[in-house]
């Protein structure tokens, strides 16, 4: 009975399409068969299918298989697979798309889902779910292939744990990540471990913060269009952002700066946190020495005391910085300095603007926007002949 309806419902198929309809000997049913070969797969449409399949659809047309389900059930399902694994590996649902083209607005994907007005919070383009106590995935992720038709599960790794995600590859995102982030840090997992060097904190001092605006990125979608890559009131457009600048970090641990595919800088401001304990503990060993000095001191004054009273040469940040029209660079001159001169300096180290600093005690230079071009600059205070401190300030038009 079940093989008739078969036979009846390719009959209809063939109908559909004009196409010859052929039964063979051993049952087997194609449409639009050529009669040269022996069919295959029990029902094959344009083709005479294959041996590892029940039925194969071949088509030139946009869908392959097109199925609208129309039902007032309360559980639809368009297509449902469901595979009992007898064998070492098994599919559920497994979808490969290539092209032997390059297309300038193309797109290939494996798998695209999409969802919409169901129940509110109820509406998902891709669900996946680890359903054993095993350890595995629900959502697995590689960028790692490079070569078209390798097996992909020679790139599916034991995760070693459970995971609703579990991405090989870099991973990027538009919008915001909720939730905690965790650092693998385990000792076995690490080699080669070395002490941070006792001059952390000169180091973290030298790096500029600065507060930003990041701007709108545009990118290509799959249809060959410019849009935008953050939405217009996503927060990383709106909000005001707090960082550092990643060519400025470069420049002293190059190890926390990462250039992207796309040639943009990264930086990995969770490692920035271990520096920061470090200097934290330099300064406390500081404060620890000098309270220890302070003790053994007979007269009743203190080291600490004695150095707030000495009026010290020192350079500060510019004020605003990043600026546009006007920044001021405040600096105290000790009484015994005779000359004292602020030198701008471009990236490349050539000096192209000089302020001599009049005066003692607390003073400031005032640099008009006007006077040089948008960029990044160096500036520093040269007392008696002597480099005080150099810093770095930001011009933007």
């Amino acid at each position: 009975m079940k093989k008739l309806l078969f036979i009846f419902f390719a009959a209809l198929v063939a109908a559909s399409v004009n196409a010859q309809l052929v039964v063979d000997d051993s049952g087997n049913v194609a449409v639009g068969y050529d009669g040269t070969s022996a069919i295959a797969s029990d029902f094959a449409v344009n083709s005479i299918g294959n041996n590892y399949s029940t039925m194969h659809v071949q088509s030139n047309k946009s869908n392959g298989l097109h199925v609208s389900q129309l039902s007032s059930n309360s559980t639809q399902y368009g297509i449902y697979s469901f595979v009992t694994n007898n064998n070492n590996k098994s599919f559920g649902l497994y979808g490969r798309c290539t092209s032997t083209t390059s297309y300038s607005n193309g797109a290939a994907i494996g798998v695209c889902g999409s969802a919409e007005r169901s129940k509110s919070g109820f509406n998902y383009g891709v669900v996946g779910a680890l359903t054993s106590t095993s350890y595995g995935a629900g959502v697995f992720g590689t960028s790692i292939i490079s070569s078209p038709g390798t097996d992909l599960l020679d790139y599916v790794s034991n995760t070693g744990a459970r995971y609703a995600g579990y991405f090989k590859g870099n991973v990027y995102v538009t919008g915001t990540v909720n939730g905690m982030t965790i650092s693998s840090s385990d000792y076995r997992l690490k080699e080669k471990i070395e002490a941070l060097p006792s001059n952390t904190l000169d180091d973290i001092c030298k790096i500029n913060v600065v507060k930003f605006n990041y701007k709108q990125r545009e990118v290509e979608n799959a249809n060959g269009k410019k849009i935008g890559l953050y939405e217009e009131d996503s927060p990383i457009l709106t909000h005001k952002h707090y960082g550092v600048i990643a060519q400025e970090l470069q420049k002293i641990y190059p190890d926390l700066v990462i250039e992207g595919e796309d040639g943009y800088l990264s930086v990995n401001y969770v490692e920035l946190v271990p520096l920061l304990i470090q200097s934290i503990q330099e300064l406390s060993a500081k404060l620890d020495e000098a309270q220890k000095s302070n003790a053994r001191r007979d007269d009743g004054t203190t080291d600490i005391a004695d150095a707030e009273n000495v009026l010290k040469t020192e350079l500060f940040q510019n004020t605003p910085n990043p600026f546009t029209e006007v920044t001021t660079i405040a600096c105290t001159i000790a009484e015994n300095v005779k000359t004292a001169v602020l030198y701008v300096y471009d990236l490349n180290g050539k000096q192209i603007a000089e302020y001599p600093v009049a005066g003692h005690g607390e003073t400031s230079v005032t640099i008009e926007g006007s006077s040089l071009g948008a960029g990044m600059y160096l500036y520093s205070l040269i007392a008696d002949g002597k480099v005080i401190d150099t810093k770095r300030m930001i011009l933007t038009k």
